[in-house]
């Protein structure tokens, strides 16, 4: 009798079996978002479900063992999940998914951009609103706040791929060994 085909080893387990397994190589799948999350402390971001990406991912970010991954890209392909760029950003003030990377950002309180970049910010406040900043923006310039952002892909910096958390202008951002909280100045 021939060996079992990679393939096997994904089809052939149950629901709970798979999430066992997609965890034990530091993957979520999240099936009301329909994205792959890596949840690996590097990462924290949905990952492109084509071609051998996933797989490529874990090897080259993780290291985990072809063995591991054995039959993974199939099974990935088998569940037909969008391109995480397209998938629907979650709403501004959502709690904040629990496998997602947290980051420190800027919102525009004239209008819905977000960002990581404090760069961008400044490029945005100027192009779009005509507010020229020093070289250092400050909350006394009282055009945007501070925000905690989450999006699904690493690449966005910028809205609209990015939903905020929390508002926190005159908050400042500390980290707990496991999550983010707020702390007031």
């Amino acid at each position: 009798m021939p060996p079992p085909q990679p393939l096997d080893a994904w089809s052939d387990l149950s629901k709970i079996g798979v999430s066992r397994r997609l965890r034990g190589i530091g993957l979520v799948l999240c099936e009301s978002d329909e994205v792959l999350i890596c949840i690996r402390i590097r990462c924290k971001y949905a990952l492109q479900p084509s071609g051998e990406t996933v797989s490529k991912h874990l090897w080259e970010k993780h290291r985990i063992p072809a063995k591991e991954r054995a039959g993974l890209n199939a099974f990935v392909r088998g569940l037909d999940l969008p391109d995480p760029n397209s998938v629907p950003k979650r709403l501004d003030g959502d709690p904040a998914h629990p496998h997602l990377l947290a980051q420190s950002g800027f919102s525009c309180l004239q209008c819905e951009y977000h960002t990581t970049s404090q760069n961008l910010l400044k490029r945005h406040l100027s192009q779009e609103h005509g507010l020229q900043l020093s070289c250092k923006i400050s909350y006394n310039d009282r055009c945007w706040s501070q925000v905690t952002l989450q999006s699904w892909s690493r690449e966005s910096c910028q809205r609209p791929a990015l939903h905020v958390l929390a508002r926190h202008q005159l908050w400042t951002r500390t980290f707990s060994r496991h999550r983010p909280f707020l702390v007031r100045c």
